[in-house]
């Protein structure tokens, strides 16, 4: 019994990774509709250059949308957004926790934030100067980080 059941596992986890793999398309529709709609809020007007679609293993994707600015954005499976990166191009304000915003814009009135990813316990900023800080969830400053 304990090898039909192994064999079945190991028969589901064979299908699974079989079926796994990447996408690479220009059809905005390919995304979950939370991301089909932070794009058209924040990003109207920026060309889409690609977007690749990453199928896992355990069912779940994740998106990554590349634009003609050199600017890339992450999306879970859900389409939430977790990595904004727009190298030296400035991430637009729209996207940014307005409490971030505020203590950039005052602190550092020279730069932009080039990149934002949302992490467990927080953010994770980095400016044009290539300076790199980190805020927690409700958006206040914590550190500079290397």
């Amino acid at each position: 019994m304990k090898k039909i059941i192994s064999l079945l596992v190991l028969t589901i986890l064979g299908l699974q990774l079989a079926t796994a793999g990447e996408v690479i398309t220009q059809d905005v529709t390919k995304l979950p509709k939370k991301s089909q709609s932070f794009i058209k809020e924040h990003f109207e007007g920026v060309e889409i250059l690609q977007i690749k679609i990453d199928s896992k293993w355990y069912g779940s994707k994740e998106y990554d949308v590349y634009f003609n600015n050199g600017g890339k954005i992450e999306f879970n499976g859900d389409g939430t957004w977790q990595d904004i990166d727009f190298k030296q191009n400035k991430v637009p304000n729209s996207v940014v926790p307005k409490k971030i915003l505020n203590y950039v814009t005052n602190k550092f009135p020279q730069n932009h934030i080039s990149q934002i990813e949302k992490e467990k316990k927080g953010y994770d900023v980095e400016l044009n100067n290539d300076m790199n800080l980190k805020f927690n969830l409700t958006g206040d400053f914590l550190r500079l980080d290397d």
